[in-house]
């Protein structure tokens, strides 16, 4: 009999476990509004920026440099790393050395990376109790502990530092912050951020920042750790798939900053690791190049309209009797909560009861930490008129609870 690795046996990804029951009710007929999953493309109707697409042309019909079709530097090409540089520096004010830049197939395989290299079995990460599901699957899959950091939802989810101090211990390796974030739609205040870097600091602690949703801001202002960080080992993620409608694209990187014991050690364990997948892609590298030195002009009209759907969705959830949520303020999710949840065991039924009647699909909080329990993740990324009829549907649903 074949014995499986347990490492994988605490993974799980329950999102696709709801997107599968959706696919079988529309199967058998019933509509499905899907509130539920953040693909910029398919939800919101929104294209890819028109001078990266045709990058992507241009770069596939390049016969001189054999159509990008080779394998690249393993690190990522010093035209992406000067672009990803440029990037930070122009819209962060954050100072990043071309040689401290990777690239990844997708954000998601960083932070795989992240852990490989820092993780040793039995070491603890600290990520935030409301969580993308990724953060604590890869701890887990390198034999390491996630220890959740609270979040206090009625200061618009801010960073409790006095609580994380405490759950600090010596096998605690590194911090992940997420802003803006998601699943709450909230952005960290720099006074918060600073908190949380000093604490680091004190403690000596790597800062690990993804900041995939930095332009998709509607209320406040996105601040860069990488620009305030002083004395602190820090590595940040972006990507390609929200900020430039690009998810399906896989295209994402790092930098790294710090002291130079730090830098040099992290990228010579990463070089390794990029090294066994030979590159990423290096088509994909030409869009990001495009991306990161191109324009703004049609991302920021979609973040736009992108407020205006958040504030519609913010105002109808608060409208309904037995809902209630703080604002979001960026990104392409917000975490209403369940005010009346005494007629169901907990946030997953309620989802499968509202999906079973309505045919309404919203993701159970409860997946993104224990912060979540009560909540239920809403996209507000589709357009006005699904989003209209989608919260009608949720006030009939409410409607009836309260008979």
């Amino acid at each position: 009999m074949i014995e499986f690795s347990k490492r994988v046996e605490p993974i799980t990804y329950p999102i696709i476990d709801m997107l599968e029951l959706a696919r079988e009710y529309s199967k058998r007929g019933k509509r499905i509004i899907s509130l539920s999953f953040g693909d910029a493309v398919r939800a919101s109707g929104f294209k890819p920026p028109k001078h990266v697409r045709e990058a992507l042309i241009e770069a596939s019909n390049d016969e001189k440099n054999l159509y990008w079709a080779f394998y690249g530097d393993s690190q990522a090409s010093l035209e992406f790393r000067e672009a990803v540089a440029f990037y930070e520096r122009r819209y962060h004010g954050n100072e990043v050395d071309p040689d401290d830049v990777f690239s990844f197939l997708g954000t998601s395989e960083g932070f795989m990376y992240l852990n490989a290299v820092l993780i040793n079995p039995g070491d603890e990460a600290l990520i935030p109790s409301a969580w993308y599901p990724a953060y604590p699957n890869y701890v887990y899959l390198f034999d390491g502990k996630p220890v959740t950091y609270e979040v206090i939802e009625e200061e618009g989810w801010r960073v409790d530092v006095d609580r994380m101090r405490r759950k600090i211990t010596p096998r605690t390796k590194y911090i992940m912050v997420c802003t803006p974030n998601n699943p709450t739609g909230s952005i960290l205040k720099e006074k918060n951020l600073k908190e949380i870097l000093d604490l680091a600091a004190e403690h000596e602690l790597i800062v690990a920042f993804d900041e995939l949703y930095d332009q998709w801001v509607f209320e406040g202002q996105h601040c860069c750790i990488g620009s305030i960080g002083k004395d602190v080992n820090i590595i940040g993620f972006g990507g390609l798939s929200k900020n430039w409608c690009l998810p399906g694209y896989r295209m994402g990187w790092c930098w790294i900053k710090g002291d130079e014991k730090f830098v040099s050690g992290i990228k010579r364990e990463l070089k390794k690791l990029t090294s066994t997948r030979l590159s990423a892609s290096t088509l994909m590298e030409r869009v990001a190049i495009a991306a990161l030195r191109g324009p703004l002009d049609e991302v920021r009209e979609y973040v736009e309209e992108i407020s205006r759907r958040a504030g519609y969705c913010y105002k109808r959830i608060t409208e309904t009797d037995g809902l209630s949520s703080t604002k979001p303020e960026g990104g392409f999710h917000f975490l209403p909560k369940i005010e009346r949840l005494d007629r169901f065991r907990d946030d997953q039924e309620f989802a499968l009861e509202l999906l079973k009647e309505k045919g309404v699909l919203v993701v159970p909080g409860s997946f993104f930490g224990p912060v979540g329990a009560s909540h239920f993740r809403e996209t507000f990324l589709p357009p006005m008129e699904v989003l209209e009829e989608a919260h009608n549907l949720i006030e009939e649903f409410m409607r009836r609870l309260a008979k």
